[in-house]
């Protein structure tokens, strides 16, 4: 056997390492587990290179990479549907240390950017809204729509007649709302000025 260029054996070893290397790609959930917010995820694109013959080669098989965290915005969360799209990023190192002490810590394992550090983010990427899509419900709506309910039951009366020729029923207008006195933020522990109407998730 012939024994390789140093410069030859260079480029090929960091070729390698450059396939090797991840950041972000498209991905397709096969399984989703609730109790752990993780999922396992088929990758959406094949890993393709150039030989030095100008070929193209490609991995053989179907990867599938398995317990993967969810990463969702802020305190956000909801079911994961199998069959979904969504966004591989892969961090420097592993999280699987730093998920069980969350501190300032030795990552263990040394790999860089591979699929030890996978996390996945359930974000529409070029895809058409659909029925299933609903708008995130803000804090700060809803505790205004649950007090007009309050608000007319308590405030809900019936007209009633006495004994004897029936008398026509009176209307009881209830008075108008009086504003909370508690700051909503206060009162529930959140921030009411964050939020969008544009932002949905799907059922």
């Amino acid at each position: 056997m012939t024994t390789p260029l140093l410069s030859t054996y260079v480029r090929n070893q960091t070729e390698r390492r450059e396939r090797q290397m991840q950041t972000a790609l498209p991905a397709k959930v096969t399984a989703w587990s609730s109790s752990t917010n993780t999922v396992e995820l088929e990758p959406q694109f094949v890993e393709t290179w150039t030989n030095r013959d100008d070929t193209r080669e490609s991995e053989v098989g179907e990867p599938i990479i398995r317990n993967v965290p969810v990463c969702y915005p802020w305190h956000m969360t909801w079911d994961i549907t199998v069959g979904a799209f969504g966004l591989i990023i892969c961090t420097k190192y592993s999280l699987d240390q730093w998920r069980q002490q969350l501190r300032r810590m030795d990552p263990g394992d040394l790999r860089r950017f591979t699929m030890s550090g996978a996390t996945f983010h359930p974000v529409v990427i070029g895809e058409s809204p659909n029925a299933t899509q609903q708008f995130v419900a803000l804090e700060n709506l809803v505790k205004t729509a649950l007090d007009k309910l309050q608000n007319a039951f308590d405030f809900h009366v019936h007209a009633t007649a006495a004994l004897g020729t029936p008398s026509v029923p009176i209307v009881v207008t209830p008075p108008p709302p009086s504003p909370p006195t508690i700051p909503l933020s206060a009162d529930l522990g959140w921030d009411t000025d964050v939020g969008s109407t544009t932002v949905k998730v799907s059922e």
